[in-house]
């Protein structure tokens, strides 16, 4: 493994010769060492997965492309005034939605509702569902 002068990790090989596994991924940053990008690369150095961070002035991803020899997906995301996920959702390369997440939370903070949607029309799947949490607090 081999870090930044900041402590950050930068580079990482993988060699499983039981199972002739080898691949090394790269991380980039930013000068406010927020991550850029993820690369793995296969034994010949050819660029096999990637994934590409557009993050906010806080370093919180705003968008994250992730893609490899099969597919390329787009994960969205935006926030509440906290830095709660209050929406993400994801992509295929064509634009069509493979899932969306939408949040509601209270005043302090916790979470009281997921709203999801899962696509994939490949298969014929198209779910919608909702996760509703309930607090109980309990007095000593």
């Amino acid at each position: 493994n081999t870090y930044d002068e900041n402590g950050k990790l930068t580079e990482v090989v993988t060699d499983n010769r039981e199972e002739e596994l080898w691949y090394r991924k790269v991380y980039r940053f930013d000068e406010s060492g927020h991550r850029l990008s993820a690369t793995t690369c296969n034994q010949e150095g050819d660029p096999v997965e990637r994934i590409l961070f557009e993050n906010d002035d806080q370093g919180r991803p705003l968008q994250i492309v992730d893609e490899n020899r099969r597919q390329k997906n787009t994960l969205r995301m935006e926030y509440n005034e906290r830095g709660d996920i209050i929406f993400q959702d994801e992509h295929d390369v064509n634009g069509e939605l493979i899932n969306s997440i939408e949040r509601s939370y209270d005043d302090q903070g916790r979470l009281l509702e997921s709203h999801i949607v899962v696509r994939n029309l490949q298969r014929g799947i198209s779910r919608s569902y909702s996760l509703r949490n309930v607090y109980s607090f309990f007095e000593e």
